[in-house]
């Protein structure tokens, strides 16, 4: 599982969201595309999904018992998403809708990481 920690708002930018099925683009790849725009270094490090579910687990149990306002960074959702593999294409809206996006993804991360 790679870790990737997010603030409350998430990594996605209001800009991406509409380009991220654009392309077809698997999602590590794409992370890794935002980080090197910020000059950070891509995703390397795993770790195995039951030890960050538990994690999540844990923070979140945490933040319930002390009744810590706020989202724990690390949930039992986010080590399950993270640790699956996920890949989007926008091909069957443009098969069946006519869907041609208005940005490509480079133009929508610039925004992003403009912002």
């Amino acid at each position: 599982m790679n870790i990737l920690i997010t603030g409350a708002g998430g990594f996605l930018g209001r800009n991406l969201s509409a380009s991220l099925v654009s392309k077809g683009y698997k999602v590590w790849a794409f992370i890794n595309q935002i980080l090197s725009r910020y000059n950070l270094p891509p995703t390397t490090k795993k770790v195995p999904e039951r030890v960050a579910f538990n994690i999540g687990l844990f923070l979140e149990s945490w933040y319930k018992l002390f009744h810590i306002k706020g989202k724990p960074p690390m949930t039992r959702f986010v080590a399950l998403q993270f640790s699956r593999s996920h890949y989007f294409s926008h091909q069957k809206a443009k098969n069946d809708f006519g869907y041609e996006p208005k940005i490509s993804i480079e133009q929508a991360l610039d925004l992003t990481v403009r912002e």
